[in-house]
Protein backbone atom coordinates (compact mmCIF):
# COMPACT_ATOMS: atom_id res chain seq x y z
CA UNK A 1 0.00 0.00 0.00
CA UNK A 2 1.21 3.67 -1.09
CA UNK A 3 1.02 6.62 1.31
CA UNK A 4 0.58 9.81 -0.39
CA UNK A 5 1.69 13.12 0.63
CA UNK A 6 1.38 16.65 -0.87
CA UNK A 7 5.36 18.12 -0.87
CA UNK A 8 4.28 21.77 0.64
CA UNK A 9 2.46 19.99 3.85
CA UNK A 10 4.85 17.23 4.58
CA UNK A 11 4.86 13.98 5.60
CA UNK A 12 1.13 12.53 6.59
CA UNK A 13 0.55 11.63 10.11
CA UNK A 14 -0.04 7.89 11.19
CA UNK A 15 -3.56 8.97 11.26
CA UNK A 16 -4.08 11.32 8.92
CA UNK A 17 -6.23 11.01 6.07
CA UNK A 18 -5.05 9.96 2.61
CA UNK A 19 -6.81 12.70 0.70
CA UNK A 20 -3.21 13.92 0.13
CA UNK A 21 -1.63 14.01 -3.37
CA UNK A 22 1.61 12.46 -4.49
CA UNK A 23 4.27 14.73 -6.27
CA UNK A 24 5.76 12.60 -8.60
CA UNK A 25 9.03 13.44 -10.30
CA UNK A 26 10.41 11.79 -13.37
CA UNK A 27 13.11 12.04 -16.22
CA UNK A 28 11.11 12.07 -19.24
CA UNK A 29 12.65 9.13 -21.65
CA UNK A 30 13.61 12.25 -24.20
CA UNK A 31 16.00 14.09 -21.36
CA UNK A 32 17.18 9.97 -20.90
CA UNK A 33 18.01 9.47 -24.51
CA UNK A 34 20.21 13.31 -24.65
CA UNK A 35 22.66 12.67 -21.60
CA UNK A 36 24.46 10.01 -23.54
CA UNK A 37 23.77 12.42 -27.13
CA UNK A 38 26.29 14.06 -29.05
CA UNK A 39 25.47 17.43 -31.10
CA UNK A 40 26.39 18.64 -34.19
CA UNK A 41 26.00 22.38 -35.45
CA UNK A 42 22.70 22.92 -36.76
CA UNK A 43 23.91 22.88 -40.43
CA UNK A 44 25.90 19.86 -40.12
CA UNK A 45 23.15 17.72 -38.87
CA UNK A 46 20.78 19.74 -41.27
CA UNK A 47 22.66 18.67 -44.45
CA UNK A 48 23.26 15.00 -43.12
CA UNK A 49 19.40 15.11 -42.64
CA UNK A 50 18.95 16.54 -46.14
CA UNK A 51 21.12 14.20 -47.92
CA UNK A 52 19.54 11.00 -46.33
CA UNK A 53 15.45 12.26 -47.15
CA UNK A 54 17.34 12.51 -51.00
CA UNK A 55 18.76 9.03 -50.93
CA UNK A 56 15.54 7.70 -49.53
CA UNK A 57 13.17 10.06 -52.83
CA UNK A 58 15.83 8.80 -54.88
CA UNK A 59 15.48 5.19 -53.93
CA UNK A 60 11.46 5.71 -54.26
CA UNK A 61 11.43 7.89 -57.15
CA UNK A 62 14.00 5.82 -59.72
CA UNK A 63 12.99 2.07 -58.07
CA UNK A 64 13.38 -0.11 -61.11
CA UNK A 65 10.98 -2.97 -61.85
CA UNK A 66 11.98 -6.03 -64.03
CA UNK A 67 12.38 -5.07 -67.72
CA UNK A 68 9.85 -6.18 -70.19
CA UNK A 69 12.20 -5.92 -73.15
CA UNK A 70 11.48 -9.33 -75.17
CA UNK A 71 7.07 -9.78 -76.47
CA UNK A 72 7.65 -13.74 -75.31
CA UNK A 73 8.75 -12.28 -71.72
CA UNK A 74 5.43 -10.10 -71.19
CA UNK A 75 3.05 -13.32 -72.67
CA UNK A 76 4.61 -15.72 -70.08
CA UNK A 77 4.43 -13.12 -67.10
CA UNK A 78 0.80 -12.38 -68.23
CA UNK A 79 -0.24 -15.83 -68.98
CA UNK A 80 1.01 -16.85 -65.18
CA UNK A 81 -1.26 -14.03 -63.45
CA UNK A 82 -4.44 -14.48 -65.53
CA UNK A 83 -4.59 -18.09 -66.91
CA UNK A 84 -5.79 -19.50 -63.59
CA UNK A 85 -8.51 -16.93 -63.22
CA UNK A 86 -12.47 -18.17 -63.43
CA UNK A 87 -13.75 -14.57 -64.49
CA UNK A 88 -12.48 -11.81 -66.93
CA UNK A 89 -10.13 -9.55 -65.43
CA UNK A 90 -8.72 -6.68 -67.45
CA UNK A 91 -5.00 -5.77 -66.31
CA UNK A 92 -2.43 -3.41 -66.92
CA UNK A 93 0.86 -3.27 -66.85
CA UNK A 94 2.53 -0.20 -66.59
CA UNK A 95 6.20 1.02 -67.72
CA UNK A 96 8.49 3.87 -67.68
CA UNK A 97 10.35 4.93 -70.95
CA UNK A 98 13.12 2.61 -70.47
CA UNK A 99 10.43 -0.01 -70.52
CA UNK A 100 11.10 -0.99 -66.81
CA UNK A 101 7.77 -2.35 -64.75
CA UNK A 102 6.09 0.54 -62.39
CA UNK A 103 3.04 -1.47 -61.61
CA UNK A 104 1.60 -4.70 -62.92
CA UNK A 105 -2.54 -4.07 -61.42
CA UNK A 106 -6.10 -5.53 -62.40
CA UNK A 107 -7.52 -3.01 -62.90
CA UNK A 108 -11.56 -4.34 -63.70
CA UNK A 109 -13.19 -7.68 -62.81
CA UNK A 110 -16.06 -9.08 -64.95
CA UNK A 111 -17.71 -12.42 -65.31
CA UNK A 112 -17.51 -15.04 -67.29
CA UNK A 113 -17.73 -14.02 -70.95
CA UNK A 114 -17.19 -9.85 -70.63
CA UNK A 115 -15.65 -7.08 -68.62
CA UNK A 116 -16.69 -3.55 -68.71
CA UNK A 117 -13.58 -1.17 -68.91
CA UNK A 118 -13.13 2.56 -68.44
CA UNK A 119 -10.50 4.80 -69.71
CA UNK A 120 -10.90 7.74 -66.61
CA UNK A 121 -9.55 5.35 -64.30
CA UNK A 122 -6.53 3.96 -66.44
CA UNK A 123 -5.64 7.77 -67.81
CA UNK A 124 -5.40 8.52 -63.24
CA UNK A 125 -3.52 5.60 -62.56
CA UNK A 126 -1.26 6.27 -65.26
CA UNK A 127 -1.06 9.81 -63.85
CA UNK A 128 0.18 8.68 -60.34
CA UNK A 129 2.59 6.49 -61.37
CA UNK A 130 3.91 8.75 -63.95
CA UNK A 131 4.18 6.20 -66.93
CA UNK A 132 4.91 6.24 -70.41
CA UNK A 133 3.72 3.35 -71.47
CA UNK A 134 1.19 0.39 -70.85
CA UNK A 135 0.39 -3.27 -71.82
CA UNK A 136 -2.89 -3.83 -71.68
CA UNK A 137 -4.02 -7.71 -70.64
CA UNK A 138 -7.11 -9.64 -70.33
CA UNK A 139 -8.03 -13.49 -70.04
CA UNK A 140 -10.71 -15.51 -72.00
CA UNK A 141 -12.03 -17.90 -69.50
CA UNK A 142 -13.41 -19.93 -72.24
CA UNK A 143 -10.04 -20.09 -73.87
CA UNK A 144 -10.27 -18.61 -77.53
CA UNK A 145 -7.76 -16.20 -77.80
CA UNK A 146 -9.42 -14.04 -80.54
CA UNK A 147 -10.83 -10.65 -79.87
CA UNK A 148 -13.92 -9.47 -80.64
CA UNK A 149 -14.90 -6.29 -81.96
CA UNK A 150 -15.66 -4.96 -78.59
CA UNK A 151 -12.34 -5.75 -77.35
CA UNK A 152 -10.69 -3.76 -80.82
CA UNK A 153 -13.31 -1.11 -79.90
CA UNK A 154 -11.98 -0.37 -76.25
CA UNK A 155 -8.40 -0.68 -77.26
CA UNK A 156 -8.43 2.22 -79.73
CA UNK A 157 -10.78 3.98 -77.33
CA UNK A 158 -8.33 3.06 -74.61
CA UNK A 159 -5.13 4.14 -76.72
CA UNK A 160 -6.67 7.46 -77.72
CA UNK A 161 -7.18 8.49 -74.64
CA UNK A 162 -3.81 7.81 -73.17
CA UNK A 163 -2.18 9.05 -76.01
CA UNK A 164 -3.97 12.61 -74.81
CA UNK A 165 -1.01 12.17 -71.57
CA UNK A 166 1.72 11.23 -74.09
CA UNK A 167 1.19 7.41 -72.64
CA UNK A 168 2.00 4.60 -75.56
CA UNK A 169 0.02 1.52 -75.75
CA UNK A 170 2.55 -0.98 -76.68
CA UNK A 171 0.04 -4.05 -77.27
CA UNK A 172 -2.92 -5.49 -75.89
CA UNK A 173 -2.62 -9.38 -74.81
CA UNK A 174 -5.58 -12.00 -74.48
CA UNK A 175 -4.60 -15.15 -72.73
CA UNK A 176 -6.21 -17.89 -73.13
CA UNK A 177 -5.88 -21.35 -74.29
CA UNK A 178 -2.11 -21.88 -76.10
CA UNK A 179 -0.25 -18.69 -77.09
CA UNK A 180 -1.46 -15.27 -76.30
CA UNK A 181 -3.34 -12.55 -78.94
CA UNK A 182 -0.85 -9.94 -79.48
CA UNK A 183 -2.88 -7.17 -81.16
CA UNK A 184 0.54 -5.55 -81.40
CA UNK A 185 1.78 -8.25 -83.72
CA UNK A 186 -1.32 -8.59 -85.23
CA UNK A 187 -1.14 -4.93 -86.78
CA UNK A 188 -4.11 -3.79 -84.60
CA UNK A 189 -2.28 -1.05 -83.31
Amino acid sequence: MFRCFHPQEGLPSQGAPSAHFLEVRHVSRRQRLLRGATFFPASQSDDWIIRQAIALLEQRVFKKGPSLERPAAVKDYLRLKLAAEPNEIFAIVFLNSMHEVLAYEPMFKGTVHSTTVHARPIVQRALELNAAAVIFSHQHPSGCTEPSSADRAMTQTLKTALALIDVRVLDHLIVGQGTPYSFAESGLL
